[in-house]
């Protein structure tokens, strides 16, 4: 039994390394990927037709920042349209919520700003439906109202109403199109460091915010950075957040798939095998202060990659090149859906049985696998604010007592698939509100 268990901590000893090693290497891609493209002139004529989409869902008292922040987006005005996509439900909860909401505010806003002609507002007029069901329904708005948005190089690209990102964002996205148009789906790496400093004494948030970040750099951004067209049998995570589509490549599979518009979409393009790109910026967004909250928001993102069935079957009906290769990808899926759910109660359970034989190989799986990745990225806040839209400050005494409380919000990360899980597949809820539950703001 000690050998079984060491063997393991062994293991989680090496994949902790392969982790740095992979955090390491996405950002130093980011870093020398955005020198070269800030060299490259910027060409107005040539440049894609650019649609940003935000769907809202009682987000008044963080609207006006997000407004302020997409209007300060440089690119050409003829080129560029941000379609703010309200819907029925905001009238939900209004004996709950103050009297404003997030349509007045669009509204108010938008007749105050001297660039308002870059904006859209599109109203979805039902309560049945989640964002995914805004975003389509905005499209076909657009198509029909204004078609002449939508060609041959037109990109639609998505932002939760926290998400925070460079002025020169979009110039960045053109250049990298205008280098390869071939291109299907652009990613900007994100930073889950918004709302931190507010977190003084929230250890537990804090503590989220930095192992998140860690997940993104050393699993969704390195995935899709090693990502080679034919070879990779991983289903590259789309993140809705900092997510630009071909509009060609979104119609042909009947726009955003629903629930789940974001994660599904990456399994039914990598089924495909469309191309994928990083965005060498950074997308900046909040963590939610409560932890029962970040458990149903991490069990919302479990269900999503629990789609990948039927991604499997929306990518077949559209003649995927390889049909054993898509089993392959759909195999390793499940599997990282099991390790998902197990390993933080597999790595914590490892750590308590090393204890009586030996301390310092429990201090060393633990420091290795959860600390050693967090202490980089701790280091590297000077290089995080050189490409995000706001300044990551250098790691303050709240931040070093925050690790304290990591391996709990680990397990809370497990906890998350585990209640998706028992949402979806145990006790068969049928609710959109209770499934997909609104990610709080503060």
């Amino acid at each position: 039994m000690f050998n079984i268990t060491m063997t393991i901590g062994l293991l989680f000893v090496a994949m902790g390394f392969y982790n740095l090693y992979k955090m390491h290497r996405s950002l130093l891609y980011i870093e020398k990927r955005y020198k070269e493209l800030e060299s490259d002139d910027f060409n107005e004529i040539n440049a894609p037709q650019i649609i940003l989409m935000i769907p809202l869902l009682r987000e008044a008292q963080i609207l006006s920042q997000t407004i302020q922040g997409l209007s300060r987006l440089i690119y050409p005005i003829q080129k560029l349209k941000i379609v703010l996509v309200t819907t029925e439900r905001e009238y939900e909860e209004l004996d709950k919520k103050p009297a404003k909401n997030t349509i007045d505010v669009v509204q108010s806003e938008l007749v105050g700003l001297e660039i308002s002609e870059k904006f859209i507002h599109i109203h979805y007029p039902y309560t049945k439906g989640i964002k995914s069901d805004q975003l389509n329904y905005a499209l076909n708005i657009l198509e029909k109202d204004y078609p002449f948005l939508f060609n041959s190089n037109t990109y639609i690209g998505v932002y939760d109403a926290d998400s925070i990102t460079q002025p020169q964002t979009l110039q960045i996205l053109a250049k990298e199109i205008q280098r390869d148009s071939t291109i299907s789906i652009f990613q900007q790496p994100t930073l889950y460091l918004k709302n931190r400093y507010k977190f003084t004494y929230n250890y537990l948030a804090r503590a989220f915010g930095w192992i998140q970040t860690s997940y993104a750099f050393s699993v969704e951004n390195f995935n899709i950075i090693s990502h080679v067209s034919g070879k990779s049998l991983k289903l590259i995570y789309a993140v809705g957040h900092g997510l630009f589509i071909k509009y060609d490549s979104l119609k042909s599979i009947g726009l955003f798939p629903t629930p789940i518009e974001d994660t599904r979409l990456g399994h039914t393009f990598s089924f495909l095998d469309y191309k994928f790109k990083l965005l060498p910026v950074f997308d900046l967004v909040e963590v939610t202060p409560r932890a029962l909250l970040r458990i149903k928001q991490a069990s919302v993102w479990f269900m999503g990659v629990n789609y990948f069935l039927k991604d499997f079957h929306i990518a077949s009906s559209f003649g995927a090149k390889s049909y054993q290769r898509m089993i392959a990808m759909a195999c390793y899926r499940f599997y990282r859906n099991i390790v998902w759910i197990v390993r933080a109660f597999m790595l914590l359970g490892v750590c308590i049985a090393l204890l009586p034989y030996s301390r310092l190989m429990s201090f060393l799986v633990l420091m290795t696998y959860l600390y050693i990745p967090l202490l980089y990225l701790l280091s590297q806040t000077t290089n995080l604010s050189r490409l995000s839209a706001e300044n990551i400050s250098p790691p303050k005494l709240a931040d070093f007592l925050c690790l304290l409380f990591v391996p709990l919000e680990y397990l809370n990360m497990s906890l998350g698939p585990l209640f998706g899980f028992a949402k979806r597949f145990i006790f068969q809820i049928k609710s959109e509100k209770i499934l997909y539950p609104k990610t709080e703001r503060i």
